[in-house]
């Protein structure tokens, strides 16, 4: 099982992200996981509204201090 856990702050693709929710486990380990930028999105009137993806993240990824 993955050490990710919801709410860090993990490197991925060169950037930093915040793990949103985690979903199913393949038989390599890889989490799938919903991801929201810490640093790319859309200045709104009510507020900032992150870019958000979702990909197999490998377990052995560093959670960023």
């Amino acid at each position: 099982m993955s050490q990710i856990k919801v709410d860090d702050i993990i490197q991925h693709d060169g950037q930093t992200w915040r793990v949103l929710s985690l979903g199913s486990v393949r038989d390599d380990g890889s989490v799938y996981a919903h991801l929201a930028s810490t640093t790319q999105g859309v200045q709104q009137r009510n507020g900032f509204c992150p870019r958000q993806i979702c990909d197999w993240i490998n377990p052995a990824i560093e959670v960023a201090a």
